[in-house]
């Protein structure tokens, strides 16, 4: 149990966010309090977080990405020494095209089960999802490139 110093109640510890910097990890008000101060203070805590992302640009540019990063990897059952290894099996390069991309690899799937196929570039990702992940559309495709007798309109 912990009194929220707010409305001074005893609450479950499981009613209070986290916060690193106090001695027992948990914020001083209760999630409930906390968020009617943001609903009754909406346009100063705006204020204040906009400052606060204005000033720290790239530090929190780096968190939003690491979030994303860590989200995507939990979102398909993956940890950190996963991907590496999936990236270390492909030589750090696409599945498709083979480049090494500038940015991280991103994790390709199967749309009806889930299951991670392989680590691919961002246009090759898009590729494949812009004709439906269907390998018949990407054959007629690729079938059509190599096509001699294309019509030229002018």
């Amino acid at each position: 149990m912990k009194r929220c110093s707010r409305c001074n109640t005893d609450r479950d510890k499981s009613e209070f966010a986290k916060r690193m910097a106090s001695k027992d990890g948990l914020n001083f008000w209760c999630r409930s309090c906390f968020k009617q101060y943001r609903l009754d203070n909406k346009d100063h805590v705006n204020r204040r977080q906009k400052a606060y992302r204005d000033k720290n640009r790239e530090r929190v540019r780096a968190w939003d990405r690491e979030k994303s990063r860590r989200y995507t990897l939990a979102k398909y059952g993956l940890t950190e020494t996963d991907y590496e290894q999936i990236v270390e099996t492909q030589s750090g390069k696409c599945r498709i095209c083979r480049c090494v991309p500038a940015d991280r690899l991103v994790v390709d799937h199967c749309h009806d089960t889930g299951i991670v196929r392989g680590l691919l570039c961002r246009t090759c990702n898009s590729a494949i999802g812009q004709l439906s992940d269907s390998p018949l559309l990407l054959r007629t495709a690729a079938d059509y490139l190599e096509s001699t007798d294309n019509i030229v309109l002018y």
